[in-house]
């Protein structure tokens, strides 16, 4: 009967203990966790992100300047948090005063058409268009982070003075037919296949088949893989002497603008 006793006289002392928490939460304990959007929102407020593709301004203008009018079809909204949450955690690499003067809009959804060519993602001005059909179609968290990375180099290269003559030395004095060069770009911009290169690729001083098709996408490629670890460039880089040089170029390049990795 004591046993009994005390017994009940610790449930009613756990429920009234309970009740206060209830009332008057700590401020530690959050019963709803702060969406991705909401913390976006905090760390960059100057960048926007979109998924409205009905918004009139969604495409660039210039995409609609020879009268094709582009399609996209909206993020799903758990893809959207999955997106956002990647985003975070990237774009921390980032010194804030760069992101601030490069970077203001990140346009999302599930797939983007220009001129009758799906791209996985794209970068206009200031603005960074990505997709994602989601992890079960090949849109893994590990492509959407070199996409953002592939993508962002690309403003950041157009608005800061890289050094594209001494990249364009190292670059080989042959390439592949132009017809090739369209078919491939096209099939790639669908999306990035990781270990897309041979070791003639490798050898030429490119860490991606997708680098050939212009010296952009080759820094391009460069830059997500110095941006998502970098273990795997600087192997290459041991074996392969233009790929030594180039990792050279773009390290200091970013070096300069304060990233760091």
């Amino acid at each position: 009967m004591i046993a009994l006793k005390y017994k009940y006289t610790l449930l009613i002392v756990a429920v009234f203990i309970a009740g206060l928490i209830f009332i008057n939460p700590p401020d530690s304990f959050s019963w709803k966790k702060e969406s991705n959007i909401s913390v976006f929102n905090k760390i960059w407020p100057w960048i926007e992100v979109v998924t409205d593709v009905e918004r009139p301004d969604y495409f660039h203008a210039q995409w609609s300047a020879f009268g094709v009018k582009p399609i996209a079809v909206p993020i799903a909204s758990n893809e959207k948090e999955r997106v956002i949450s990647i985003l975070i955690e990237e774009l921390n690499k980032y010194p804030q005063e760069l992101l601030k003067k490069d970077l203001k809009e990140i346009m999302l959804g599930t797939s983007l058409t220009i001129y009758n060519i799906e791209y996985g993602a794209t970068n206009i001005d200031n603005r960074i268009y990505i997709t994602s059909r989601g992890k079960l179609s090949g849109y893994s968290d590990k492509y959407l982070r070199k996409t953002l990375h592939h993508e962002l180099s690309s403003i950041l290269i157009r608005n800061n003075i890289f050094p594209f003559d001494a990249w364009k030395d190292l670059l080989p004095k042959t390439s592949k037919s132009e017809g090739n060069l369209i078919r491939e770009v096209k099939a790639i911009k669908k999306g990035w296949v990781e270990n897309n290169y041979t070791s003639s690729d490798l050898d030429d001083g490119f860490v991606s088949r997708y680098g050939r098709s212009s010296i952009e996408n080759d820094i391009n490629t460069y830059a997500e893989n110095l941006m998502t670890g970098k273990v795997w460039l600087v192997k290459q880089a041991k074996k392969h002497s233009v790929i030594k040089k180039k990792l050279l170029i773009i390290d200091e390049f970013y070096r300069g603008l304060g990233i760091t990795e």
